[in-house]
């Protein structure tokens, strides 16, 4: 139930917001032709991939257990199918995943704007899309940004033989995200996305850019495959021309936007949503610097402002007419801009993130617009986003620089305090004041002094149910209701898979890319005393590489070493295969397989090093 407190907290966005504004539902609904008739797409061993049926709960009015402006905005993702967005040239799927899959009609076929996150989502998709637009070819595709949510379908509409249009290092950042740091970012995501939490206005109701994550084979395109477009560009694309322009730094490292002069229209990549979007992201990722987006999105309205009739994204509905479509874009700007701008005023005036947090308030031009609202970014986290992007993770104060460890920290709290009990007691009270942060500060230290204290874990997630459930945030109400899950000891349904051992991942990675993630993975405690150069010559690729191990740490050159310790003839498949461990290194050599000299120790004690990524890892104890 929702105390009275979030009651109360919830009725305060009732009074601020105009919910009779009805554009956004007229918006999300226009062109409709059909959906999924049983709102369900299954996985081929039968799981569900994504349940658009799971979501007809948001039909009924707003329960006190969800912040009615969130309430508002998961309504609306909910809403999905086929969507005429221009008569015959231009049409979308939404709400078959989290992200939007559009398509351009050209001279020969269709021009696909993103394939969603998993191949049964974008096979969806295209079969929906064909019922009713017919049969012609995909002609290319065109994949806006390195978020995996935007290519992870890829084989589910493409081919190997498909062009695919992306923006410079498309790939590499792909990589960097979902290999280089994929276990931490899928543990955090898996708060963030609440992927463990059943769907109900109690639990899980949406995550603000769109409703879910559908899940399955995600299959990246191939490297090789990959046509980089480069800063600002007119291109045509089975006869029709685009305009691009790249966009690095926003919303992603690596993105582009364009515009199409012959339909008016305008794909906004996530560069401009309807919601405000992140400047650092809950899961992790590199910060994004408000300035950069806020002048992309000024560098479009000066070039296509005068002409623009439509405007359409990789996420949510489209918005239409000139007018609405350029108050829209200037005010997304102006979001950013403002965001950056004051944070970095008051930081120079000396205050720190957390007291930045609670002076800077958005104008009420900003506020009151629903497309500016905390659905998925939020005002406080993206404030510390453009403090850490300038001036870093330390904040001035001696007292911070080195700080005890949690469980260190718990123990003297505790000893302070009084003891558990007493500490207990305290919560307690603040949480039937209503005082729910300092609860949390009471109890998270009571935990990472004793982990197994059952009534404080069941008060702490008690204490983070409540806080969920008046968060306009849906990502932090997630978060919350993740921790509370993990309290609860409740189980984990959200198996994470090894990217490592997806062939259809492995097939997007370089060798340097493989390379890379090995000298990352590497135990250096198995290398004391290494000094090994190790020269691999892939004879079907014709590339070459030195692995040099010194010191505890392994550089890559893409050239021979003039004295190897070790050399080997080896193909990128004999790799891949190795560091997914589903080759036994060992048995290969030693069946003279492939040519070698040296010693191939080394070689043997290299991939011995490899640990075993944690993808379970605690986050709400020690």
């Amino acid at each position: 139930m929702a105390s009275s407190f979030t009651k109360e907290r919830n009725n305060e966005f009732l009074k601020q917001l105009d919910f009779n504004d009805n554009r956004d539902f007229e918006d999300a609904q226009r062109g409709f032709i059909g959906t999924i008739e049983d709102g369900i797409i299954l996985t081929k061993e039968g799981n569900t991939s994504y349940s658009m049926k799971s979501y007809d709960f948001l039909k009924d009015k707003c329960p006190d257990t969800v912040n009615p402006s969130l309430w508002r905005q998961c309504q609306l993702n909910r809403i999905n199918g086929l969507f005429e967005v221009l008569k015959d040239k231009i049409y979308q799927i939404r709400g078959f995943d989290i992200s939007n899959m559009t398509f351009i009609r050209g001279e020969k076929g269709w021009i696909v704007i993103d394939t969603l996150t998993t191949t049964e989502a974008s096979s969806a998709s295209l079969s929906l899309f064909r019922k009713y637009c017919g049969e012609l070819p995909i002609t290319a595709i065109i994949i806006t940004h390195s978020h995996g949510d935007h290519c992870g379908g890829f084989i589910g509409v493409g081919t190997d033989e498909t062009k695919v249009y992306v923006p410079p290092n498309m790939i590499n950042e792909l990589i960097s995200e979902n290999i280089f740091a994929g276990p931490v970012m899928d543990r955090r995501s898996t708060y963030m996305y609440g992927q463990n939490l059943t769907t109900g206005p109690t639990q899980f109701v949406g995550n603000g850019l769109g409703q879910q994550l559908s899940h399955g084979l995600n299959a990246f395109p191939k490297y090789s495959q990959c046509i980089e477009i480069k800063g600002e560009q007119e291109i045509i694309i089975d006869g029709v021309s685009f305009h691009f322009i790249e966009t690095p730094g926003a919303e992603a490292p690596s993105e582009f936007v364009f515009y199409i002069p012959s339909m008016k229209a305008f794909c906004a990549s996530e560069e401009i949503n309807h919601i405000m979007h992140n400047l650092i992201t809950l899961r992790g990722a590199k910060v994004r610097n408000g300035k950069l987006w806020a002048n992309y999105i000024d560098k479009v309205i000066e070039k296509f402002g005068d002409d623009v009739e439509i405007n359409f994204g990789s996420h949510h509905w489209p918005t239409w007419g000139n007018q609405r479509v350029n108050e829209y874009w200037e005010k997304q700007r102006d979001l950013y801009k403002f965001i950056h701008d004051q944070t970095l005023r008051y930081a120079n005036l000396g205050y720190t993130p957390n007291e930045i947090v609670d002076l800077l308030k958005l104008p009420d031009s900003l506020a009151n617009e629903f497309y500016c609202r905390d659905y998925y970014g939020s005002l406080s986290h993206n404030i510390k986003g453009e403090y850490q992007l300038y001036i870093g993770w330390y904040d001035g104060n001696p007292a911070h620089l080195d700080q005890l460890q949690p469980s260190e920290l718990g123990k003297k709290y505790i000893e302070a305090f009084g003891g558990e009990g007493k500490v207990l007691d305290l919560a307690q009270k603040a949480f039937d004041k209503g005082e729910y942060k300092w609860a949390v500060e009471l109890l998270n230290h009571l935990i990472f002094t004793n982990p197994n204290n059952e009534q404080a874990r069941l008060l702490l997630a008690n204490t983070y149910t409540q806080m969920a459930y008046s968060q306009e945030c849906a990502v932090w109400r997630n978060i919350y209701l993740s921790g509370a899950h993990d309290l609860r000891r409740e189980p984990i349904t959200m198996a994470k898979s090894d990217n490592l051992k997806n062939p259809y991942v492995l097939r997007s990675m370089s060798l340097i890319h493989i390379f890379d993630t090995l000298c990352i993975m590497v135990d250096p405690a198995k290398l004391v005393g290494a000094d090994w150069r190790i020269n691999l010559l892939f004879d079907d690729v014709k590339e070459n590489y030195c692995i040099i191990v010194k010191n505890c740490v392994v550089n890559i050159r893409s050239s021979l070493h003039k004295q190897p310790t070790f050399t080997a003839h080896v193909t990128r498949q004999l790799l891949f295969g190795i560091f997914a461990k589903q080759v036994n290194l060992q048995e290969i050599i030693q069946s003279g397989k492939i040519q070698i000299s040296g010693n191939p120790m080394h070689l043997f004690g290299l991939f011995g090093s490899i640990g075993v990524q944690n993808h379970l890892f605690n986050i709400i104890e020690p």
